[in-house]
Order: structure tokens, then C-alpha cells, then sequence
């Protein structure tokens, strides 16, 4: 399996889908100002950033953020596709959606979604 992941990450470095290379810093404020455009963009509301250790995978440093925001299911919808087709690419993990409450029906969004979203970064920039 783990000829498949490299493979993986071969054609990402290939396509231009990476994080610039650059300092663990400089790689979390990218991801999270593209995180930030996304979801605004989509309608949505963040309502936390959290940035998660950057770990080494195979001459890549896995950069990760912890994002909580609310959403209506079109925006969600849009979130995602941001997501799986944008640059850079992003991985999500540990999803968890939920409806905000019972009294949050007719509110523009009424779904709470957290998410760890995480990219690539080649190793020693």
C-alpha cells in the first residue's frame, strides 16, 4: 500500500497540487487562508481554525488544519467540490457533521461541520 500513497503523491507533485514549499508556518497560513476563502465563498460561516502538528510522510510534510464552520447543504456541496478539485489538494478526515439544533430550522445555516483538512508540502524547503 504504501507504493500506491507514494504513487499518489508523485502525480500531485506532478500536477502543480502541493503547498509551496516553504517553513511549517508558512504552509499553515496558506492553507488557512485558502480554507478561509473557501468556505466564505461557499456562503459558509468558519467558526474555528486550529492548526494541527505537521508530520514527515515520505519526503512530504503533511500540514493540517482543524476547521469548525456552519453551512447549509448547497454550500457544503460546494465546500467539498472546492476542496477535492482545488489546488492545493486537500485531504479531509474525521468528519463530523450535525444539525446545529432543533430551533435552528430556517436559519442560513443550520449544519456544524468539523473537519481536519490536510495537504502536502514537499520535505526540507
Amino acid at each position: 500500500m504504501e507504493g500506491l500513497a507514494y504513487f499518489k503523491r508523485r502525480v500531485l507533485l506532478l500536477w502543480g497540487r502541493l503547498l509551496p514549499a516553504g517553513s511549517d508556518g508558512a504552509a499553515i497560513a496558506a492553507l488557512q487562508n485558502r480554507l478561509q476563502s473557501i468556505v466564505r465563498d461557499a456562503g459558509a460561516s468558519l467558526s474555528s481554525v486550529q492548526a494541527l502538528p505537521a508530520v514527515t510522510e515520505d519526503r512530504h510534510r503533511r500540514i493540517g488544519l482543524r476547521v469548525q464552520f456552519a453551512a447549509n447543504v448547497d454550500s457544503l456541496r460546494t465546500i467539498f467540490h472546492a476542496l477535492e478539485y482545488g489546488r492545493p489538494a486537500m485531504v479531509l478526515d474525521d468528519l463530523s457533521i450535525r444539525a446545529r439544533s432543533s430551533r435552528a430550522v430556517g436559519v442560513d445555516n443550520p449544519l456544524e461541520v468539523r473537519v481536519d483538512v490536510f495537504a502536502l508540502m514537499p520535505e526540507g524547503a
